[in-house]
Protein backbone atom coordinates (compact mmCIF):
# COMPACT_ATOMS: atom_id res chain seq x y z
CA UNK A 1 0.00 0.00 0.00
CA UNK A 2 1.63 3.21 -1.12
CA UNK A 3 0.89 6.69 0.17
CA UNK A 4 0.82 9.87 -1.84
CA UNK A 5 2.29 13.27 -1.06
CA UNK A 6 -1.16 14.87 -0.66
CA UNK A 7 -1.85 12.44 2.18
CA UNK A 8 1.55 13.17 3.75
CA UNK A 9 1.05 16.93 3.39
CA UNK A 10 -2.31 16.66 5.18
CA UNK A 11 -0.73 14.68 8.04
CA UNK A 12 2.08 17.24 8.43
CA UNK A 13 -0.40 20.13 8.38
CA UNK A 14 -2.53 18.49 11.09
CA UNK A 15 0.56 17.84 13.22
CA UNK A 16 1.59 21.49 12.92
CA UNK A 17 -1.91 22.90 13.51
CA UNK A 18 -2.98 22.58 17.13
CA UNK A 19 -6.62 23.06 16.17
CA UNK A 20 -6.47 20.11 13.77
CA UNK A 21 -4.73 17.76 16.21
CA UNK A 22 -7.86 15.63 16.64
CA UNK A 23 -8.99 15.80 13.01
CA UNK A 24 -9.47 12.33 11.53
CA UNK A 25 -7.72 11.50 8.28
CA UNK A 26 -8.74 8.53 6.18
CA UNK A 27 -5.71 6.31 5.62
CA UNK A 28 -5.04 4.07 2.63
CA UNK A 29 -6.11 1.06 4.73
CA UNK A 30 -9.53 2.78 5.07
CA UNK A 31 -9.10 3.46 8.79
CA UNK A 32 -9.54 7.02 10.07
CA UNK A 33 -6.76 8.18 12.38
CA UNK A 34 -5.44 11.39 13.89
CA UNK A 35 -2.10 12.66 12.58
CA UNK A 36 -0.29 11.37 15.69
CA UNK A 37 -1.92 7.97 15.24
CA UNK A 38 -0.79 7.97 11.60
CA UNK A 39 2.84 8.56 12.63
CA UNK A 40 2.54 5.64 15.06
CA UNK A 41 0.84 3.50 12.36
CA UNK A 42 3.65 4.29 9.89
CA UNK A 43 6.29 3.55 12.54
CA UNK A 44 4.69 0.19 13.35
CA UNK A 45 4.37 -0.60 9.62
CA UNK A 46 8.08 0.06 9.13
CA UNK A 47 9.02 -2.00 12.20
CA UNK A 48 6.88 -4.86 10.87
CA UNK A 49 8.85 -4.85 7.63
CA UNK A 50 6.89 -2.58 5.29
CA UNK A 51 9.99 -0.77 4.09
CA UNK A 52 8.02 1.12 1.41
CA UNK A 53 6.49 3.19 4.25
CA UNK A 54 9.91 4.32 5.54
CA UNK A 55 10.33 7.38 3.29
CA UNK A 56 6.85 8.64 4.20
CA UNK A 57 7.47 8.22 7.91
CA UNK A 58 10.85 9.97 7.75
CA UNK A 59 9.48 12.83 5.62
CA UNK A 60 6.46 13.45 7.85
CA UNK A 61 8.50 13.37 11.06
CA UNK A 62 11.16 15.74 9.67
CA UNK A 63 8.68 18.24 8.27
CA UNK A 64 6.47 18.21 11.36
CA UNK A 65 9.45 18.56 13.70
CA UNK A 66 8.17 15.91 16.13
CA UNK A 67 11.08 15.34 18.54
CA UNK A 68 9.62 12.20 20.18
CA UNK A 69 9.18 10.56 16.78
CA UNK A 70 12.69 11.68 15.79
CA UNK A 71 14.04 9.90 18.88
CA UNK A 72 12.14 6.74 17.90
CA UNK A 73 13.68 6.83 14.44
CA UNK A 74 17.12 7.46 15.95
CA UNK A 75 16.63 4.41 18.13
CA UNK A 76 15.56 2.39 15.06
CA UNK A 77 18.89 3.22 13.43
CA UNK A 78 20.78 2.63 16.68
CA UNK A 79 19.35 -0.87 17.09
CA UNK A 80 18.92 -1.76 13.42
CA UNK A 81 15.19 -2.37 13.93
CA UNK A 82 13.59 -2.39 10.46
CA UNK A 83 16.47 -0.35 9.00
CA UNK A 84 20.12 -1.04 8.38
CA UNK A 85 21.93 -0.25 11.62
CA UNK A 86 23.73 3.07 11.34
CA UNK A 87 25.30 4.93 14.24
CA UNK A 88 25.69 7.98 12.01
CA UNK A 89 22.00 8.03 11.08
CA UNK A 90 21.08 7.49 14.73
CA UNK A 91 23.25 10.48 15.62
CA UNK A 92 21.60 12.66 12.95
CA UNK A 93 18.07 11.81 14.14
CA UNK A 94 19.02 12.38 17.79
CA UNK A 95 20.58 15.68 16.77
CA UNK A 96 17.35 16.77 15.03
CA UNK A 97 15.32 15.83 18.12
CA UNK A 98 17.74 17.61 20.45
CA UNK A 99 17.51 20.80 18.41
CA UNK A 100 13.72 20.57 18.94
CA UNK A 101 14.31 20.52 22.70
CA UNK A 102 14.25 16.80 23.51
CA UNK A 103 16.47 16.35 26.58
CA UNK A 104 16.84 12.58 26.14
CA UNK A 105 18.19 13.18 22.63
CA UNK A 106 20.56 15.83 24.01
CA UNK A 107 21.94 13.26 26.43
CA UNK A 108 22.32 10.71 23.61
CA UNK A 109 24.21 13.26 21.50
CA UNK A 110 26.48 14.06 24.46
CA UNK A 111 27.19 10.39 25.08
CA UNK A 112 27.86 9.75 21.37
CA UNK A 113 30.33 12.66 21.21
CA UNK A 114 32.10 11.48 24.37
CA UNK A 115 32.37 7.94 23.06
CA UNK A 116 33.01 8.87 19.42
CA UNK A 117 30.02 6.85 18.21
CA UNK A 118 28.53 7.95 14.89
CA UNK A 119 30.63 11.10 15.01
CA UNK A 120 34.24 12.09 15.69
CA UNK A 121 35.04 11.94 19.40
CA UNK A 122 34.79 15.34 21.06
CA UNK A 123 34.56 15.19 24.85
CA UNK A 124 34.16 18.96 25.29
CA UNK A 125 31.21 19.05 22.90
CA UNK A 126 29.75 15.96 24.54
CA UNK A 127 29.91 17.65 27.94
CA UNK A 128 28.16 20.72 26.48
CA UNK A 129 25.30 18.53 25.23
CA UNK A 130 25.05 16.77 28.59
CA UNK A 131 24.87 20.17 30.32
CA UNK A 132 22.05 21.22 28.00
CA UNK A 133 20.12 18.04 28.83
CA UNK A 134 20.75 18.52 32.56
CA UNK A 135 19.55 22.13 32.31
CA UNK A 136 16.30 20.72 30.91
CA UNK A 137 15.97 18.88 34.24
CA UNK A 138 16.66 15.50 32.64
CA UNK A 139 18.08 13.75 35.69
CA UNK A 140 19.96 10.89 33.93
CA UNK A 141 21.95 13.52 32.01
CA UNK A 142 22.96 15.20 35.27
CA UNK A 143 24.09 11.87 36.71
CA UNK A 144 26.08 11.06 33.56
CA UNK A 145 27.57 14.56 33.52
CA UNK A 146 28.76 14.12 37.12
CA UNK A 147 30.46 10.83 36.25
CA UNK A 148 32.12 12.29 33.16
CA UNK A 149 33.27 15.39 35.06
CA UNK A 150 34.70 13.20 37.85
CA UNK A 151 36.62 11.06 35.39
CA UNK A 152 38.01 14.13 33.58
CA UNK A 153 39.25 15.72 36.79
CA UNK A 154 41.03 12.59 38.03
Amino acid sequence: MMLDMVFCDKVVQCLLDDFAAEELIRCPDRVERTAEEIVFWLYESVVQGQSEMRPYLFDIVKRAGDPAAMVQIGEMFWSGAAVERSERQAFLWFEMASRCGNAYAMMCIGWMYIQGIGVDRNVALGVQWLRLAAEEQYEPAGVFLSKVSASLSS
